[in-house]
């Protein structure tokens, strides 16, 4: 490899994270049940641990519980996803191929709408 060319191999060990209420959408879990589904047919076991916070109106402090948890899961990487996205069955191995892209990628995000699609 070249200096200019910091691409590396992707190893997969992902914690799967959600914070939610209390409650969680119909069509989170069907998100969720997807990526699960698309690694498994690829014969990919990628999501090693999960961690589920029930939190209030203090996101903040729900969020910093699932950081703890996550680095006692033995993952490299932890995939937050709050109880109301939705996102297609392949986010997962797009935000990991970002991520794993670049010696110094330390966050990778998607882009998130608010509003429900009618």
């Amino acid at each position: 490899m070249s200096g200019m060319d910091k691409r590396r191999e992707i190893p997969k060990t992902v914690c799967f994270a959600n914070l939610s209420p209390g409650e969680v959408r119909l069509e989170m879990m069907d998100s969720v049940a997807g990526v699960f589904s698309y690694f498994a047919e690829k014969g990919e076991p990628v999501i090693r641990a999960t961690v589920t916070v029930n939190s209030g109106p203090r996101v903040a402090e729900g969020r910093s519980q699932v950081v703890d948890q996550f680095t006692q899961s033995g993952c490299e990487w932890l995939w937050m996803v709050d109880s109301d996205m939705t996102f297609e069955t392949n986010s997962l191995e797009l935000l990991l191929e970002t991520a794993y892209g670049y010696d110094d990628a330390l966050i990778v995000g998607g882009l998130c709408f608010g509003g429900r699609a009618e």
